[in-house]
């Protein structure tokens, strides 16, 4: 297995000045056009409707866009809405697990930051219209372009009392994301920071929702479970669904964060960032300071996945790990 605890240049779908995204792939002219393709924007999929029966299974091959709607999922929980029940599947909505995410700032002597963009309108205007019209410019290059991944100690005292929740030794528990600027609001009025984004890769939930616990049957305290849910607000297809990301509920994601703000500061502190850096803003240096300041701030990071498994089976700690 490839190690990847390492320090290395970000993969980026960045060309001509312009993010290739799915807007850009899917609806760009080149492919609208494509005569097996229809693409619907500004619409809702109210529902998926029942086409056929395959092997004793409805088969869905059709969406409807309308304000009512059939379910799919914990038949109990869809009645108790008003949801008539097509195929009952407890594992609906369960297992949501993402990266947990809380960030370290710096002031730096620097003004070549996005910070200069968030304070001053005009020159955010300016940079705007140079992108537009030429594709360069500040607003062309990613927030950051380096990223590190980094794995808890072999002995690290919460080991006593956690499995290792990652695939295995070669896997990382945290991620470093180092940013020129200040990039999410609320932004300052005026100064210049570098940022670093610190994300836990392998959580462990301590805690489990009432909904989700009749379908994974764990033990909690010794399994590595995701353990956050979406689920229905109403039986109105238009109502945002309720979202429990159950981030830090477990004393090892807590341990792991922790761990990982102190390696942020360790590896500022190396010399080569002597004439850059001015101070740390946080003043947090005890655990029950750190954790005080994370519950205030953390928050989800990317690559949110899980809650739409078919079968009522887990993913299970061991297969990862194999």
């Amino acid at each position: 297995m490839a190690d990847t605890i390492a320090t290395g240049w970000t993969q980026s779908t960045i060309g001509g000045g312009v993010r290739s995204s799915s807007a850009t792939s899917y609806l760009g002219p080149n492919f609208l056009t494509r005569e097996n393709l229809h693409v619907l924007v500004n619409s809702q999929v109210s529902r998926i409707l029942k086409m056929d029966d395959i092997d004793g299974q409805p088969a869905f091959k059709a969406i409807e866009i309308r304000k009512d709607v059939d379910g799919i999922g914990d038949s109990s929980t869809l009645s108790s809405l008003g949801i008539t029940p097509l195929v009952d599947l407890v594992s609906v909505g369960c297992n949501l697990s993402g990266t947990t995410k809380v960030a370290e700032q710096w002031l730096v002597n620097s003004t070549d930051t996005f910070d200069e963009l968030n304070c001053n309108s005009s020159l955010a205007e300016d940079a705007f219209r140079q992108w537009n019209e030429s594709r360069t410019g500040p607003l062309v290059v990613s927030t950051f372009n380096h990223i590190g991944f980094l794995r808890l100690p072999s002995n690290s005292s919460i080991f006593t009392q956690y499995q290792d929740p990652s695939a295995g030794p070669h896997t990382p528990h945290l991620e470093l994301m180092p940013t020129n600027g200040i990039v999410r609001p609320p932004f300052p009025v005026s100064g210049n920071f570098m940022v670093m984004g610190i994300s836990l890769l392998s959580p462990l939930y301590g805690e489990l929702n009432d909904i989700c616990f009749r379908f994974l049957q764990l033990d909690v305290l010794t399994t590595p479970i995701p353990g956050g849910s979406v689920t229905l607000k109403s039986n109105n297809p238009f109502d945002p669904p309720v979202i429990d990301l159950n981030i830090l509920s477990s004393e090892f994601d807590i341990f792991a964060l922790r761990e990982g703000i102190r390696n942020a500061r360790w590896f500022i502190s190396a010399p080569v960032w002597g004439n850059c850096i001015i101070s740390l803003i946080s003043n947090a240096t005890t655990d029950a300071k750190l954790d005080e300041c994370m519950r205030k701030t953390a928050g989800p990071g990317l690559h949110t996945v899980g809650c739409t498994s078919l079968e009522p089976v887990s993913v299970e700690h061991e297969n990862l790990a194999q």
